[in-house]
């Protein structure tokens, strides 16, 4: 049985977006508060560091219990949006690979 070897390049992105439009012949200003999310992303791969596709993952905030469910794809990429902020772990399995975990991504 082989092992995953790897969770390349996971890691939580902060998206925080402030932005000010001002427009027309008045002053009118729109405003985009800042977002309390982010993303999980990375790459699954093996020992030989080929990519392992269809893997599924599990990326869950270890202070709520809430997880999200996604499918690493034909390159092993996975991606997991609008995350609340918070510490998580990420768990790969996949059937003929060994389960991995990984965590304290925050």
């Amino acid at each position: 049985m082989m092992n995953i070897a790897q969770l390349l390049s996971a890691r939580i992105a902060t998206f925080v977006m402030g932005a000010i439009l001002i427009c027309g012949p008045g002053l009118t200003v729109r405003l985009w508060g800042q977002a309390a999310t982010g993303t999980v992303l990375g790459s699954l791969t093996d020992a030989s560091h080929a990519a392992i596709p269809d893997a599924s993952l599990e990326i869950k905030n270890v202070g709520t219990g809430v997880s999200q469910n996604v499918t690493s794809d034909a390159q092993g990429r996975f991606r997991a949006p609008e995350l609340g902020v918070g510490e998580y772990e990420v768990r790969a399995s996949k059937d003929g690979f060994a389960t991995v975990l990984r965590s304290g991504i925050t």
